[in-house]
């Protein structure tokens, strides 16, 4: 039978761990043979110091394993200083007995602070491996969090000069627009200008936004029709935004802005002919689960029943129709007591 030294005494040199077990033995037997005459076979009780050891250091069944060896031991000096049989075998037996309880009750609690032992030191590599993995966490997330700053200011830069290009290419139509003589084809350079500076606006929005993926469709449309307002002077008409808080991606928000363009452009050009004062109403609502309802109305003098604006052949209106499609969407026309235009589409584009 063999027995091993518990793991916290692992790292004793092999000629220490011998000396546990074999380097007591011989002091306890010069001890006892000293103490007995004094004492008598109360010195047996000095057997106690090997047992301890060997319990201590390789725990309960060695405690237990050394305190029947103890037994041995004590009844064979007992017999060799002389005590007779009822001493041998009676009080000496009954107190070497006391020792493999000891031994077994020493090695039990030397096994349970090994345990316990052994459970702190895998605490505490949990707690550095939970360090560790905290700190890498910490690197990463500080990583991420520069490289979406990053993204955020070259996000912001292409926004920034996709609007300086979309302004380029309006002051281009203005300028070739100037050296037109026929007012029809002026107003085509201008219907074109508006449309690239209703996309303009849009990456302007975002540029200057926190929010790089979605804009505030309000403002977005307050910016818009004041622009229009200053290409088609007309101090006679008043245009009212209704918007609830709508945030749109860019997606939807360009499709969006070209039809309150062209219909806002349309209603200021046609709708109130020889001065006529009168109202433009836009509004962006939400209809429904993730549904919104975009309404371009005007009070102005409305088209003839006869025409079909949903199968129209002029750029504007064609245009719309276009764009209605593109976000999966539908689009409604009346025009009692002016034009009005409702359209309703998905709140996400797919």
């Amino acid at each position: 039978m063999t027995f091993k030294t518990l793991p916290r005494f692992q790292h004793w040199s092999i000629w220490t761990r011998r000396l546990v077990p074999f380097g007591f033995a011989p002091v306890f037997l010069v001890v006892y043979f000293a103490l007995y005459p004094i004492f008598g076979t109360i010195a047996i009780i000095l057997s106690f110091v090997p047992v301890a050891a060997v319990s201590w250091t390789m725990g309960l069944r060695a405690g237990v394993f050394a305190g029947f060896a103890a037994v041995m031991v004590n009844a064979l000096l007992l017999s060799l200083v002389g005590e007779g049989y009822g001493t041998v075998f009676g009080r000496g037996i009954l107190s070497s007995l006391s020792l493999i309880v000891l031994g077994g009750l020493a090695g039990w609690v030397s096994e349970l602070v090994e345990k316990l032992d052994a459970n702190a030191r895998e605490l505490a590599a949990e707690q550095r491996a939970l360090r560790n993995e905290m700190a890498m966490r910490a690197r990463k997330e500080q990583e991420l969090q520069a490289a979406l700053a990053e993204k955020e200011v070259l996000l912001k830069e292409i926004h920034h000069r996709v609007k300086n290009n979309l302004q380029i290419i309006s002051s281009l139509l203005s300028l070739q627009s100037g050296r037109v003589n026929d007012p029809a084809m002026q107003s085509l350079y201008e219907d074109s200008q508006n449309r690239v500076r209703s996309m303009a606006l849009i990456h302007e929005r975002l540029y200057r936004s926190d929010d790089l993926g979605r804009i505030d469709f309000g403002a977005y449309l307050d910016d818009l029709t004041r622009y229009l307002l200053n290409s088609y002077p007309a101090n006679r008409i008043a245009i009212v935004v209704e918007s609830e808080d709508i945030a749109l991606d860019i997606d939807t928000a360009i499709p969006c802005g070209l039809i309150v363009n062209e219909l806002v452009s349309n209603a200021l050009k046609h709708a109130f002919p020889n001065e006529r004062s009168g109202e433009i109403v836009i509004r962006m609502l939400r209809s429904g689960f993730k549904l919104l309802r975009l309404e371009v109305c005007d009070s102005g003098v409305g088209v003839p029943a006869q025409i079909d604006l949903q199968h129209s052949t002029t750029l504007g209106l064609r245009l719309v129709n276009s764009l209605v499609r593109q976000l999966n969407g539908t689009i409604e026309v009346s025009s009692t007591n002016g034009m009005g235009f409702k359209i309703q589409f998905p709140e996400y584009q797919v």
